[in-house]
């Protein structure tokens, strides 16, 4: 998988925390593992808060519901396209991406230079391209908040790369496909 390196100095704020290498630290895009920090929170704020313990139980539930209908949606995606390849500008959804059983074909120093905010090494791009032209991968998704020039190059297919499903994830959290 992705990861991210120590003392990296991109466009998100680090300050109080590193990276480790071998890890991706957006666990919350870990439907299964947020679940569980979200009930030891709740549970945590009804210790500290008994008289609004049941708010945040009740919150709990609600979240819970949606993290239910979002694991209900990633089984779906992955009994019609288990092993296909996806390419991503960063390993952000790379928790969501092995939930939907899709396979990561990015080079890691692609998404690694992507989140730390420096530039693709040239054939790290070239490697990104020939994977891209091979045909294999099916979906292309790009992180709105990062990149430069060698997103925008693989998000509208410069380069002779082509996609099935090319899909931009916007700053609000919603997906945009484009074809």
């Amino acid at each position: 998988t992705d990861a991210a390196t120590p003392d990296a100095a991109d466009d998100h704020d680090h300050e109080g925390h590193d990276h480790i290498e071998g890890f991706n630290e957006h666990v919350w895009y870990d439907p299964h593992t947020i679940a569980h920090v979200a009930e030891e929170i709740a549970h945590e704020l009804g210790e500290i808060d008994a008289a609004g313990a049941a708010t945040y139980e009740q919150n709990y539930a609600t979240f819970a519901a949606g993290i239910d209908d979002l694991e209900a949606s990633l089984a779906d995606i992955a009994a019609a396209h288990t092993g296909q390849k996806v390419f991503v500008t960063e390993p952000v959804p790379l928790y969501l991406i092995a939930a939907a059983g899709l396979e990561n074909a990015t080079p890691p120093a692609f998404s690694e230079a992507v989140e730390e905010g420096q530039d693709v090494p040239p054939a790290t791009l070239l490697e990104a391209l020939n994977i891209l032209k091979s045909g294999d991968v099916s979906t292309v998704i790009v992180n709105a908040q990062t990149g430069g020039a060698e997103g925008e190059t693989l998000e509208s297919g410069d380069g002779g790369a082509t996609w099935s499903e090319p899909v931009k994830v916007n700053d609000d959290g919603t997906a945009t496909e484009h074809g």
